[in-house]
């Protein structure tokens, strides 16, 4: 990198942290005005309130990335043209291309650093951030769960358990479907009304089994029957996090866990994908913006660029959410669904520099 490099990536990191604290700022200040009556109202401490800021920070961090990036290379550019600067590096034989070489890349290795920023930050504090509203931001405080409905669990890969509806104050449930996989195929299946937690171990009562052996069924009913596994009544207990709350691998974890359930998995799938495309967005919005202000005369203001860009950007948001609603309905693959329209734009914003003047 050469020190031209150094000297326009610095200037462009710069102004792009700067406005990323800009726009913290501003969704600080309306966040506080949209939810100061419920502090209020629910009589939150000052600790509390901080501890809640502390946890929503990593999403405002996070939605400010591609907004940043795009007025910060706005801006910055705008600048070297309105100060010819451009124009000299250019009659010093430097191509645009040259020039924004190390710029495409920082859009790379930044929507790299978005998603794993969202997946390791982002998603563990929205986790933490849910339960914590849920027991001090409603007017009815959160009271625990005892009663858990359609519980799935997997027991090693190797038994899936199924109960209709489980008391974590009796540790009783009602329900119950129990699969025993080898080689992933159904060798045992125990369908029971009841399972309860005693004596150190599960009972299953009033039930049925059918065991499976070189394409023969072996069926038979039982009044009580002792399951030894290795989960815990804690285990079960344990607060279900929501798909929409999951990291890259809690969801792909997931969508296998649906899918060797023979669950419809489309939906998450589409959601994974989507986890990839929308961090994208920051390369997008810095090959678009690098075109747009090199368009513009030394003589003209950003307003127009800054204006055009958005407008692109809206434009690129939407056709994501229109893909993953394609996705959802299977008109395309998960990956296609989500994926295409950076594909689309990413053709855009290199013709748009191909057709800019070296």
């Amino acid at each position: 990198m050469s020190r031209l490099d150094r000297y326009l990536l610095a200037k462009f990191i710069s102004l792009y942290l700067f406005i990323i604290l800009v726009f913290i700022a501003i969704f600080f200040i309306v966040d506080v005005v949209e939810h100061i009556d419920n502090f209020i109202d629910n009589g939150m401490s000052m600790k509390s309130i901080a501890f809640y800021y502390l946890y929503t920070l990593p999403f405002f961090i996070h939605i400010a990335l591609p907004m940043s990036a795009l007025l910060a290379v706005v801006f910055h550019f705008g600048l070297l043209n309105k100060r010819s600067e451009l124009t000299a590096m250019k009659s010093a034989g430097i191509s645009l291309y040259r020039i924004v070489a190390p710029f495409l890349l920082a859009g790379i290795v930044l929507s790299i650093i978005s998603f794993i920023f969202e997946d390791r930050v982002v998603v563990p504090a929205n986790q933490i951030l849910s339960e914590f509203k849920k027991e001090n931001m409603q007017r009815r405080r959160y009271k625990k769960q005892y009663l858990i409905k359609d519980l799935d669990i997997n027991i090693k890969n190797e038994s899936i358990l199924h109960i209709d509806e489980y008391n974590t104050e009796s540790r009783k449930g009602k329900g119950v479907g129990i699969q025993i996989l080898a080689d992933s195929e159904l060798r045992e299946r125990y369908d029971a009304k009841k399972i309860v937690w005693k004596n150190e171990q599960w009972v299953l009562y009033d039930g049925q089994s059918r065991k499976f052996s070189n394409k023969i069924e072996v069926y038979s009913t039982f009044d009580s029957l002792h399951f030894q596994w290795d989960i815990q009544p804690e285990d079960l207990e344990k607060r279900k996090v929501s798909p929409e709350n999951m990291s890259f691998a809690q969801l792909i974890h997931f969508v296998e866990r649906l899918s060797e359930s023979g669950l419809e998995t489309r939906k998450w799938k589409v959601k994974l994908w989507f986890k990839t495309a929308m961090n994208f967005t920051v390369f997008i919005v810095i090959l678009f913006g690098i075109p747009l202000v090199s368009y513009q005369s030394r003589s003209g203001n950003f307003a127009s660029g800054v204006g055009l860009s958005i407008f692109i950007i809206f434009i690129y948001t939407t056709a994501l959410k229109f893909g993953e609603t394609l996705g959802y309905g299977g008109q395309l693959s998960p990956f296609l669904s989500v994926w295409i329209p950076n594909f689309i734009f990413f053709s855009m914003g290199i013709i748009l520099l191909l057709r800019v003047q070296k």
